[in-house]
């Protein structure tokens, strides 16, 4: 793991979905495995299936054993990866979600006494963008352009009205 770099919180909307099983959590597992991800790190997916933490990073484990570069992976190296894993069950369009999302994240850069870079990755329809996006600032998650970024994947938008809207 890299020290020098900030601690990072990576939150993954739709987390358990196809794009994050076989994309993004396989790329962030080959980050984690060339060391280039910083010490203090942790991976929160949020989606509203009925999963532990555990459940999640069984099912997760097999998209990176299939997708990874590094595949097959041992279970040795995916145990050293997947504790910074948290699965967070939540309704996209509630503001209760995006308060325990923070709360987490307030809790791991307490433990790590340090501010945390923030990401949200938004792995979802498109029609959520808008409305997820303004819940991550009303919850406070988004009001430090230094420290926050949503990532958003494409298509962005359903049209061009759209797209431009959400650009604002």
């Amino acid at each position: 793991m890299n020290d020098q770099q900030k601690p990072t919180i990576f939150a993954i909307f739709g987390g358990v979905g196809d794009l994050a099983w076989r994309k993004l959590v396989p790329a962030l597992f080959d980050l984690s495995h060339e060391n280039i991800i910083p010490s203090h790190f942790s991976i929160i997916t949020i989606s509203h299936h009925d999963l532990s933490d555990e459940e999640q990073r069984k099912y997760l484990f097999e998209g990176v054993n299939k997708f990874s570069r590094q595949a097959p992976v041992n279970e040795k190296t995916w145990s050293k990866f997947s504790k910074y894993f948290y699965y967070l069950k939540g309704d996209f369009k509630s503001l209760h979600t995006y308060i325990e999302l923070k709360q987490r994240c307030d809790a791991l850069s307490k433990e790590w006494k340090e501010k945390s870079q923030l990401i949200f990755y938004l792995a979802t329809p498109p029609i959520l963008f808008g409305e997820i996006s303004q819940l991550l600032g009303k919850a406070g998650l988004a009001s430090d352009r230094k420290y926050a970024r949503i990532v958003i994947e494409k298509p962005i938008g359903t049209d061009l009205e759209s797209s431009i809207h959400l650009k604002q």
